[in-house]
């Protein structure tokens, strides 16, 4: 018998059963089968709407970490362009000094 789907007929008089020993008597209002033809497809139903609401929740949660994953690459980069701007910028103001300093020591000579 399925794990998921303990409504059988079977089940149902196995319960009975155990419980009409202790005591205890079920009255079914309609009839058994009669609950169970209106409970079983609306139990499905759940069932299936549960497994699609935890697929699109997995798949919310691959999008979140594939954007964390971009996002973090794009800082990284981000870093690494700074520093290299930062690196040319440097090497133009040192250049520029140099060619001052050496206008200056020509007028001086």
């Amino acid at each position: 018998k399925s794990e998921i789907l303990k409504t059988s007929k079977d089940y149902i008089k196995e319960k009975e059963e155990k419980y009409l020993s202790g005591g205890f008597s079920f009255m079914y209002e309609p009839d058994a089968d009669e609950v169970l033809d209106k409970i079983l497809p609306r139990m499905i139903e759940v069932q299936l709407f549960q497994a699609l609401l935890e697929s699109n929740a997995s798949e919310h949660s691959a999008r979140m970490a594939a954007m964390n994953k971009a996002t973090s690459a794009a800082s990284d980069l981000v870093d690494e362009l700074t520093l290299y701007y930062n690196k040319a910028r440097q090497a133009a103001i040192t250049a520029e000094i140099a060619e001052i300093s050496a206008g200056v020591a020509g007028m001086k000579a």
